[in-house]
């Protein structure tokens, strides 16, 4: 299967819309999180949005 330097970048710009969409979600829970959880679970999730970036 061959893919286009084209096709490849298009493919990796829908990962990234979908990841910053993600990262929004994330931004919005936060705040509800840290009403209901625990403050290391809290401080978890934090950890992982915050990695939510491409390498």
């Amino acid at each position: 299967m061959h893919i286009s330097l084209a096709e490849l970048t298009a493919q990796l710009e829908d990962v990234e819309s979908v990841l910053e969409l993600e990262k929004a979600k994330a931004a919005d829970i936060i705040p509800i999180a840290a009403q209901l959880l625990a403050p290391e679970k809290l401080a978890l999730i934090k950890f992982l949005v915050s990695n939510l970036e491409l390498v």
